[in-house]
């Protein structure tokens, strides 16, 4: 049996590379500068230039690998790199998107992916609430007046932006109230969001594969290339270990990959007992696209013979959230795993995975299994730059 290394996206940040969602919105917000470079450096590019692709180019990223506006004019100066009709089919989406309105018009700013993963289902429980709840304080009223000014400010952002529940911010008649709660408009409209949502992914998988896959990664980790014989349990969508460290003896994308454009990306497991809400469950969508689960055969289930032997789990950049529990609990809870060494960049970060550890798994078994050494706590060492 090989040892198992599980990264996440703090992988891709240690490595330079702009994969926040915060990245992916500074791209948004400077879209129209970006397009206006892009196109005038098209149009200097000759047809036969264009065919040519380059190797991963250098961008201008900051010391914490984010996006700049000068690694922007990088994208646009390598333009012949990029495919033009994903530029235009992102370019569309962006101007469009409901899921992105709501992050920009929000103000969100946190880096996570565990955190932007919050905010849909956020969205979705103030969705949910409205329908079910607080619309019918609303009667006779209007709606700013009754209801909470984060609902309120979601909710009317949603009403702005799709065709299902149509923006009413004046006063509101039973009628109104009974096409909302006993009508089939909460259903068309998640019906509308879940088809938005498969837009922001495809802006995102775009985003993944004509900016961040060429980017030149700069440095590596020399604890991560003394790791030998490893299969990666990777939570990322991109393809950064291959391209620094090399083939692994296993990869398996759990959450998809940008070649297989079968990306999950969405709220957990456990956040909705109602099933109108499944499509935007990981669980549900690691079903329907197929990513599979057969990183279980990688862990030992008998000592019967010598490649049943104890296998030992390495994890470098995953923020060890909820909404990863069902997958991560295999490695924590196996008897067959003898050693789970868990890297961390500073202190904040490892105060963080502690307290996300005992969220997933409870104090009691963390001060054990930290207690007995099971599970250790290893500080990364800084990249070496190349």
């Amino acid at each position: 049996m090989n040892d198992v290394l599980i990264i996440g996206n703090g992988f891709d940040l240690y490595h330079k590379l702009p994969t926040r969602y915060t990245d992916f919105l500074f791209l948004v917000k400077n879209w129209g500068e970006f397009y206006t470079l892009y196109t005038e450096q098209l149009a200097k590019t000759t047809d036969m230039k264009r065919e040519t692709k380059q190797e991963q180019f250098n961008v201008s990223v900051d010391e914490y690998g984010k996006l700049t506006k000068e690694a922007l004019e990088d994208f646009a100066n390598h333009a012949m790199c990029l495919d033009i009709e994903n530029m235009s089919i992102l370019g569309d989406i962006i101007s469009r998107n409901v899921w992105i309105k709501y992050f920009i018009e929000t103000g969100y700013s946190a880096d996570g992916w565990i955190d932007f993963e919050a905010e849909i289902e956020k969205l979705l429980t103030l969705i949910e609430d409205f329908c079910t709840s607080e619309v019918f304080r609303c009667k006779g009223k209007i709606m700013s007046q009754v209801i909470n000014p984060i609902m309120y400010k979601a909710i009317k952002c949603v009403m702005e932006n799709t065709k299902a529940l149509p923006l009413n911010v004046g006063l509101y008649a039973q009628s109104d109230i009974d096409k909302i709660t006993y009508g089939d408009t909460k259903n068309q409209l998640l019906a509308e969001l879940k088809n938005e949502l498969n837009d922001l992914i495809r802006a995102l998988t775009i985003y993944m594969r004509e900016f961040v896959g060429n980017i030149k990664v700069p440095c590596f980790s020399q604890q991560i290339k003394e790791l030998k014989n490893i299969n990666l349990l990777n939570f990322n969508y991109t393809y950064t270990y291959k391209s620094v460290y090399g083939d692994v003896n296993s990869n398996h994308q759990v959450h998809g990959s940008l070649t297989n454009d079968d990306i999950v990306l969405g709220v957990s497991d456990n956040a909705f007992n109602n099933l109108d809400y499944v499509y935007f469950q990981k669980y549900f969508q690691r079903i329907q696209k197929k990513t599979g689960a057969y990183y279980k055969s990688w862990i030992p289930k008998e000592f019967t013979a010598l490649e049943d032997a104890p296998i030992k789990v390495y994890i470098l950049g995953h923020s060890l959230g909820m909404t990863d529990k069902e997958i991560l609990k295999d490695f924590f809870f196996e008897g067959n795993v003898s050693e789970i060494t868990i890297f961390y960049h500073n202190l904040h970060a490892y105060e963080q995975l502690v307290i996300s550890l005992i969220d997933m798994f409870g104090k009691d078994f963390v001060i054990e299994q930290t207690g007995i050494e099971r599970i250790k706590f290893v500080e990364l060492k800084p990249a070496v730059v190349e």
